[in-house]
């Protein structure tokens, strides 16, 4: 079949590298598959698709989409044999394969997984990576990951030419779970925020936490006077 392919790129003019270990067509042909009919698949060749499904992901000339799959495939094909290559994927200078590993690698081992998720929620130079991140640790009760999201909601990678992005509400959303009478100088400083999504937000919190949060309107004019930005509370 390989050859068969090969003949056909030279007749049309294109070039073919020679590879001395070419992946095998059964390999790529799993790729091309439902998910689960290519996990059934790659199981039955367990012991052969291993590194040519590592070498599709880290291949920059393969398809994104095809890279993306591989990865997906090898974490769930050999579980935790496969960390190494989602480490790899996690620090990798590509956005998407930090993406992936850490969408891989919240299949196999979720504590790795969010130790991972808050160093690139921190200062991961891609917003879609760090969107991602957030979602591993929305859960996460942790008084660190706590503390990080409150200071990334004013960071500035979470602002574009002084215009907050979308990740601040995210953010704002996932603290509104757990809001409590401490943070109440926090959700006072949202609610006199710049976004209106944010303030929204704020607003909940405030309703959430206030003292007669059954009658705690939910008019920011209203709410804005009762907590205005520069009381001392």
């Amino acid at each position: 079949m390989l050859y068969f392919l090969t003949q056909i790129l030279i007749l049309n003019g294109m070039a073919v590298p020679m590879n001395s270990n070419p992946i095998p067509d059964r390999i790529l042909f799993s790729l091309r598959e439902p998910h689960q009919v290519a996990v059934s698949h790659l199981k039955s060749e367990k012991h052969h698709a291993y590194q040519p499904l590592k070498r599709i992901a880290f291949d920059e000339k393969m398809p994104l989409k095809t890279r993306w799959k591989s990865l997906m495939l090898l974490s769930e094909v050999y579980g935790s044999q496969s960390l190494p290559e989602l480490e790899q994927a996690i620090t990798h200078k590509a956005w998407f394969m930090r993406s992936a590993g850490l969408t891989a690698l919240e299949k196999i081992n979720q504590a790795k997984a969010k130790e991972f998720a808050f160093l690139k929620l921190k200062d991961d130079p891609s917003l879609l990576v760090r969107m991602k991140a957030l979602e591993l640790l929305k859960d996460s009760s942790n008084k660190d990951v706590k503390e990080l999201m409150w200071k990334k909601i004013h960071s500035p990678d979470s602002f574009h030419q002084s215009r907050g992005l979308w990740i601040r509400q995210d953010l704002a959303q996932v603290l509104l779970k757990s809001a409590e009478i401490k943070d109440l100088k926090k959700w006072v400083k949202l609610l006199h925020d710049s976004e209106s999504g944010v303030q929204v937000i704020a607003a909940l919190a405030l309703k959430k936490i206030g003292s007669n949060s059954n009658d705690e309107s939910m008019d920011l004019s209203v709410l804005k006077k009762r907590y205005p930005l520069q009381k001392t509370l």
